[in-house]
């Protein structure tokens, strides 16, 4: 198991258009991982309510509203409050409207009636990890997971080592495994591409939450997330994680999900 409290994504939904909102819930539902907090049918109303206390985490908004247009809206609301996840949403998938959307600070453009449910499924997921398009629109092609991200992983065990290293490539990630802690803070030393740092807690030479401290002096991994695996998880364990610059730990014997779960959350999200 590991150790944070899963959360649903709070959403809000602006659209002039009742029926598309209540279908569009009910697509969100099946997606699963999300709860619509509020709903709104016009950008002014949107706006009014934007701000201190406001919580949610992504708004998705149709672009041809009226009075302000989406388009206005998520420039206004982006201006507003930065760190937004704006989804624009429309019938259209003339380049134009796409291109003023993510222009205005959208972080993705959906068609109304694209099958929208896998990539609503990566948005909840990891709604900063990318810009998101349904497939009739993006400019780009398919773009999720065309990158490998690359994870160090390092552990003394050479069984517990081939499972974890089998578990990630077989899900697209490179691999660049050590029996060796000392081997793994050399090759960190000499490549700095790493989204994720993986690490056993019990080695021979030195302790998983001493190669973090290590590998956290290596000036390109201050800020790249390190997960640390341990059959032995008390409090005082987790404790000594945290204040060592650890981000999650992941108790074993871990379920393969489990394992991949928890790599995705830090690579896209980069915090528990």
């Amino acid at each position: 198991m590991y150790f944070w409290v899963e959360m649903l994504k709070k959403i809000v939904l602006v659209d002039d258009q009742r029926a598309f909102r209540q279908s569009f819930k009910l697509l969100l539902r099946k997606v699963g991982g999300a709860s619509v907090v509020a709903e709104y049918d016009s950008g002014e109303e949107f706006l009014k309510n934007l701000n201190k206390k406001f919580s949610a985490e992504i708004v998705f908004i149709c672009i041809e509203l009226a009075g302000f247009t989406g388009i206005e809206t998520i420039r206004k609301a982006v201006k507003k409050m930065p760190d937004i996840v704006m989804i624009g949403m429309s019938v259209y998938q003339d380049k134009i409207y796409v291109e003023q959307a993510i222009e205005a600070g959208a972080r993705g453009y959906l068609l109304k009636f694209s099958d929208n449910f896998s990539i609503l499924d990566t948005i909840i997921r990891f709604p900063k990890a990318e810009i998101f398009y349904s497939s009739e629109v993006n400019p780009l092609g398919n773009i999720k997971f065309s990158k490998k991200f690359r994870v160090i992983l390092t552990d003394d065990s050479e069984s517990s080592l081939f499972v974890s290293e089998y578990i990630l490539q077989n899900e697209g990630f490179e691999v660049v495994s050590f029996l060796s802690a000392f081997d793994a803070l050399s090759f960190a030393q000499k490549s700095s591409d790493a989204c994720l740092v993986i690490t056993d807690y019990i080695m021979p030479e030195i302790s998983g939450i001493q190669f973090s401290q290590k590998i956290r002096q290596i000036r390109n991994y201050k800020k790249v997330p390190v997960m640390l695996l341990s059959a032995f998880v008390n409090n005082k364990v987790l404790s000594d994680a945290s204040e060592n610059g650890i981000n999650l730990v992941l108790k074993k014997p871990f379920l393969e999900k489990e394992l991949v779960s928890a790599a995705e959350k830090l690579i896209f999200e980069k915090k528990i």
